[in-house]
């Protein structure tokens, strides 16, 4: 079975290399939410900041890959069929067959995209985490009592 180009693998895995430093930032403020139990006006807002960021540039880069499993994905059904009906004698190539072989033809592709579409779904929680955090506090200062977390 044919695999995807020494070239692209490596960029996949460059990828993740450009992407470490955010998704360490979004495991630190998991970090964070897990093991403190009050947190300040301020540190919700700062927290909420770089989530969002952080989710933000996560899902340009996961678009991509999305994008790009899909028409590596089509291209190479395409390729399978053309390279069945060449042969001698030609050989009629079933669709689900095809496809099987092409998703597996992407598998780094994918593995990469699902490990940015988990960020990218934290990267979420912790927003929507921030925002429950501040209704919950809403009208209480609380910078006066409980245990301060930096992050």
């Amino acid at each position: 079975m044919k695999q995807l180009s020494k070239e692209l693998k490596e960029k996949l895995d460059s990828i993740l290399v450009e992407s470490k430093e955010t998704m360490d930032t979004l495991d630190e403020l998991d970090k964070v939410m897990f093991t403190s139990d009050h947190f300040t006006s301020e540190t919700l807002t700062m927290m909420s900041a770089k989530a969002t960021g952080a989710g933000n540039y996560l899902r340009k880069k996961w678009k991509k890959l999305v994008a790009l499993a899909r028409n590596i994905e089509s291209n190479r059904v395409m390729e399978i069929k053309l390279d069945a009906s060449q042969q001698n004698p030609p050989v009629k190539v079933a669709e689900s067959a095809a496809q099987m072989e092409a998703s597996a033809y992407i598998g780094p592709i994918r593995m990469t995209r699902e490990i940015l579409d988990g960020y990218v779904i934290g990267a979420e929680n912790c927003v929507s985490f921030c925002r429950m955090e501040r209704s919950k506090n809403n009208g209480y200062n609380s910078s006066e009592t409980g245990n301060q977390v930096e992050v």
